[in-house]
């Protein structure tokens, strides 16, 4: 009796090149994230919170600083979550 499914619940082999491919485009896409978290936390920290200090930096400068960091993260751990699903549906590492 086999389920019709039953691929879907296999585990998946990851070859080191099929790793590296997820962390590279997970950087890559982090890096993107970062540059848009950088100028909407600038925007924001220009009009609406001109008060805010982080890290010696104040208004605008500080929240594009906050808006890169999050962005960033966002991006890297969203990224390899998604190219990890991906690549072991899809077999896209080998």
């Amino acid at each position: 009796m086999t389920d019709e499914h039953e691929a879907d619940h296999l585990p998946v082999s990851r070859t080191p090149r099929s790793i590296a491919r997820i962390v590279f485009g997970a950087i890559l896409i982090g890096f993107a994230c970062a540059v848009a978290g950088l100028c909407v936390g600038a925007t924001v920290g220009a009009n609406l919170e001109v008060d805010i200090r982080v890290a010696d930096n104040h208004g605008y400068e500080a929240t594009g600083l906050l808006g890169a960091i999050t962005g960033f993260v966002i991006g890297v751990v969203g990224s390899a979550i998604a190219f990890a699903c991906l690549s072991g549906k899809h077999n896209l590492g080998s």
